[in-house]
């Protein structure tokens, strides 16, 4: 009777605590849509962000369906970009978690837009809900400090600056990889290593930058401990589990990570850490607000200096936030020899991480003679170079931070009344919500030029040329048309791009001239179009309000599209689909048939 009665209130306290956790993980979920307004309320019919990267992240969820269930080939090669090449995707942000555990099961309910919108908006509350639970233990379960250090790398400016790049959203399992590892630190087993391993493949599956950033904080994590820093360890079953975990994620992984080592050998690829200075942190953008929230949208001294920046407005937002830093402060120094130390230091590691090879202050480079750890411990890493966005590293240095800052509340109330207690946690709260507000977000519904209508309802097999034919910005939105008509195109926007893709666009006469236009100046050219006929080229579409047309000024660009637009109806015929904005031409065949694609196998 007695041993039920234990039973019993045992079964009631477990309920109670699920009853908590299920209401804290909605808790944070509200706030996840009211900061994230307006997406939720176009959940089927808009997708968050501003037409650019958004376009390729959804372009994934649409390809990773068709190779694996529609086509049932591998989704590291596709001929439906840089026709007829083929593109290598190996290096592409794929983001396999989203576009294939969450993606293909999720799409014959919710529809591609549906479930790219639930993937963004989960990475909110689940991120929030993992820091909340990292927090709680390393502060030994002082639950209002814990619920308010949820908030920081959730709802960071970082979080959102990267509204268009689902793959840099889905942080969720960064926190719950940290977590993992704590718990296989003091109690080491080969369960606790095995579910470390889970839980790293799959952040390395949500990106492959979470992944290199998380191998970086197990090797400081394990140095650190290793070290006895923080009191003496039994270090033989420590590293058995971490072996063990280790094992599991290269089991895990090695479908994804083959193809990567394989291209990476190839010799098909140029550089694959190009870049890395553009996309660093700036000193000064960890102590400055954030450029997005309402209040500093129009104050134009902020927004000129992240202008001078080197890094784009997305890469160089990685404000820490000043509730943030003042409570990561008072954490570190009330709390150094109670476990702050070690966050404090892997904080300030990550942030030198960010900074990138070289060290930028105001959008200038300081001693230029010396360089920073990037450049060592990264850079000059092969493969994990390929992670070439060093801001980035930031995402550890906010979640080492949210601990701090739950060190930092807990401490401070130290001795106070419940009461106290939680109405510290609540301030704190607001105003890290206050200083990090975003909302609205830009999103961008999805609706494609009408001419692709027509495409869509031709039949047959073949292929479209879009012009401009290449570019960045450009090269996403064909993939958005795509996704509508579903015919192969001849270029695409992918995060590297291997050289034999672009063979076709350098080799073929009609299409080199179209992706150098500046080559048409003087009397408009009669040429053969053969050449796209014969590897099904059907449809040629001309976008009048293409960026590239701007570039490098408006005039040079407006230049440029009067010579392409003589060019293109000299040598093919203009359909009446056409709109002022974009333009429809057919490529015809001998004796005016129409192009079917050859059997160009995979």
């Amino acid at each position: 009777m007695h041993s039920a009665a234990v039973t019993g209130i045992a079964n009631r306290r477990n309920h109670a605590v699920w009853l908590r956790e299920a209401v804290i993980l909605a808790g944070y979920g509200l706030i996840a849509i009211l900061a994230t307004y307006p997406v939720a309320w176009g959940f089927f019919s808009a997708i968050p962000g501003y037409g650019q990267d958004d376009y390729q992240s959804l372009w994934n969820f649409w390809w990773v369906k068709k190779a694996v269930l529609d086509d049932g080939t591998s989704p590291f090669f596709t001929r439906m970009l840089f026709y007829p090449e083929g593109a290598n995707l190996a290096f592409h942000t794929l983001s396999f978690y989203n576009t294939l555990i969450l993606g293909i099961p999720l799409q014959r309910f919710l529809g591609w837009v549906g479930t790219y919108n639930l993937a963004y908006l989960s990475t909110f509350p689940l991120t929030a809900y993992g820091t909340y639970r990292l927090t709680l233990r390393v502060t030994g379960g002082d639950l209002p400090s814990s619920l308010a250090a949820g908030l920081i790398l959730a709802f960071s400016p970082f979080h959102f600056s990267h509204v268009q790049h689902l793959t840099v959203t889905s942080v969720q399992f960064l926190p719950f990889y940290v977590l993992a590892l704590l718990r296989l630190r003091d109690r080491p087993s080969g369960a606790r290593g095995v579910l470390a391993g889970v839980v790293f493949t799959l952040l390395a599956m949500s990106s492959w930058h979470y992944g290199v950033f998380a191998l970086y904080f197990t090797l400081f994590f394990s140095i650190w401990f290793a070290a006895g820093r923080d009191g003496p360890m039994r270090k033989g079953p420590q590293i058995a589990a971490l072996c063990v975990a280790g094992l599991m994620a290269a089991l895990l992984l090695s479908p994804f990570a083959a193809p990567m080592i394989q291209a990476a050998f190839s010799g098909d690829f140029g550089k694959l850490s190009g870049g890395a200075k553009s996309a660093s942190a700036d000193l000064l953008a960890f102590f400055i607000p954030s450029p997005f929230h309402p209040w500093t949208r129009g104050w134009s001294a902020l927004q000129s200096m992240y202008g001078d920046f080197s890094a784009s407005l997305e890469e160089g937002t990685v404000a820490l936030g000043y509730v943030a830093l003042v409570l990561g402060v008072a954490g570190t120094v009330r709390a150094w020899r109670k476990g702050a130390r070690f966050w404090a230091a892997a904080a300030i590691a990550f942030c030198l991480l960010a900074l990138g090879p070289d060290l930028q202050i105001g959008g200038s480079e300081w001693l230029d003679f010396t360089r920073l750890p990037y450049n060592w411990f990264v850079q000059k890493v092969p493969l994990l170079n390929a992670a070439r966005d060093p801001g980035r590293f930031v995402s550890v240095a906010l979640l080492c931070l949210a601990v701090l800052v739950g060190l930092g509340l807990r401490e401070l109330a130290r001795g106070r009344s419940r009461r106290v207690k939680w109405s510290a946690a609540g301030l704190a709260s607001l105003g890290i919500l206050f200083e990090f507000w975003v909302a609205p977000l830009p999103v961008r519904e999805v609706r494609v030029p009408s001419v692709y209508r027509k495409i869509a309802r031709d039949e047959g097999r073949f292929a479209i040329l879009e012009v401009p034919v290449l570019g960045w910005t450009e090269g996403e939105a064909y993939m958005f048309a795509q996704i509508h008509h579903g015919r192969p195109i001849t270029g695409g926007t992918i995060s590297h791009v291997n050289r034999s893709a672009l063979r076709f666009i350098e080799q073929e006469p009609f299409l080199r001239l179209l992706s150098e236009p500046e080559r048409l100046a003087g009397p408009v050219p009669v040429m053969s179009t053969e050449g796209l006929s014969k590897v099904g080229i059907r449809y040629v579409v001309l976008h009048r309000d293409a960026p590239a047309w701007a570039k490098p000024d408006s005039q040079r660009g407006a230049k440029k599209l009067r010579a392409v637009e003589a060019f293109r109806n000299r040598n093919l015929r203009r359909l009446p689909d056409s709109t002022e904005r974009v333009r429809l031409y057919r490529v015809e065949g001998p004796r005016g048939a129409l192009p079917e694609m050859p059997n160009v196998g995979r």
